[in-house]
């Protein structure tokens, strides 16, 4: 079996899994028949059955082609494989992805530059829409560069 014919399959039966969890057109199964939800209820738990082995399956797949870090590597590559290691022994443990550990905590940022006035453009747009689309990428481009490099204050 080739590798792509493996993740068409994975992706295949993940498909299924997820179809039978989340069934089209059905935004609540409290208006369905006893019957029918006795039913929808045991296809979705086999697909989740099915889908948790689906992700080992997958983690497998990657550690066989990971290949471990030597001492030299740099340290968030030998974390990386290590976190992968453990993700795949808590989930072979009946546990979930969840349960990662953070190594260094995450500090998010979030700046925005003075708005650019496409509606201010519209005319040039409409003589020569090439011409138009590179100023205005260019301006954008312009307000990136200024905003990372801490020329420009957030609004």
């Amino acid at each position: 079996m080739k590798r792509g014919d493996v993740f068409a399959r994975l992706y295949y039966l993940r498909q299924i899994c997820w179809d039978r969890i989340f069934i089209a057109g059905r935004a609540s199964l409290d208006d369905m028949p006893q019957l029918d939800r006795s039913i929808a209820d045991l296809n979705a738990g086999e697909a989740w059955h099915a889908s948790r082995h689906l992700e080992i399956v997958d983690f497998v797949w990657y550690l066989r082609y990971a290949q471990a870090p030597v001492v030299e590597s740099p340290l968030y590559q030998q974390i990386e494989y290590i976190q992968n290691l453990w993700d795949f022994a808590n989930r072979t443990m009946g546990g979930v992805f969840g349960i990662r550990k953070l190594i260094h905590p995450y500090k998010v940022i979030v700046k925005t530059a003075s708005p650019i006035n496409l509606s201010g453009h519209l005319d040039a747009y409409h003589r020569d829409r090439k011409e138009t689309v590179k100023k205005v990428m260019a301006e954008l481009e312009k307000k990136f560069v200024e905003l990372a490099s801490g020329r420009e204050e957030a609004e």
